[in-house]
């Protein structure tokens, strides 16, 4: 804004620093709808309210909310659903739960690259797993990935920006519907998979 203020633009470079505003803006709103969200799920006197929930049909309004993005980078976005997978969740919070592992994949993705989303009965529970051909995660950084504020990679080298809120977002979403989240890569180089595994719901009379 200070630049706009302050200088004489042409319009190719008033265009150029509205869209670096907007970005910003939208960095900004995406770090304070994450921190409510994380406060939200740290509140251990919450009450839950549960419904119970068509999961491919969440995981797919989820997962076309980010299509765009993914069009815009060159990553081809690949899905598969098998039906008729129920469980008691919040709705909202497996949306929330499906684009943070969606978005976190994209991100670490390089550019023409391939991602996956599939979700598929396990036993009884639904497991839903993606997979990137992104930049893959050392070995000792698998469980600290799930933590408050932690990113890969260290402050001077990493190149992607980030809140550090999402998986840990993840984690808290799964743990709150009765299940877990799991994350496993060979190491760098060679892309991750993000496993989240609940509970589905008993036969309802």
């Amino acid at each position: 804004m200070d630049t706009l203020h302050d200088r004489q633009l042409t319009p190719a470079q008033r265009e150029e620093t509205f869209e670096v505003m907007r970005s910003d803006l939208q960095r900004l709103s995406d770090l304070i709808d994450r921190l409510l969200q994380a406060q939200v799920l740290m509140d251990e006197h919450r009450t839950l309210k549960l419904e119970l929930t068509d999961l491919a049909e969440e995981t797919r309004i989820a997962a076309d909310l980010l299509r765009g993005a993914f069009i815009h980078h060159g990553i081809q976005l690949d899905d598969e659903t098998e039906p008729n997978l129920r469980a008691m969740t919040e709705p909202e919070k497996w949306q929330l739960l499906v684009k943070n592992l969606l978005d976190n994949a994209l991100k670490y993705s390089q550019d023409r690259g391939k991602v996956s989303i599939r979700l598929r009965r396990n036993g009884t529970y639904a497991l839903l797993i993606v997979t990137d051909q992104g930049i893959g995660i050392e070995k000792k950084e698998l469980e600290k990935i799930f933590e408050r504020f932690y990113r890969i990679g260290r402050e001077e080298t990493r190149s992607t920006r980030g809140t550090g809120l999402g998986l840990f977002l993840v984690k808290r979403i799964a743990e709150s519907f009765g299940g877990r989240a799991w994350a496993h890569s060979e190491g760098i180089g060679t892309g991750a998979e993000f496993s989240v595994e609940i509970p589905l719901a008993k036969e309802v009379v």
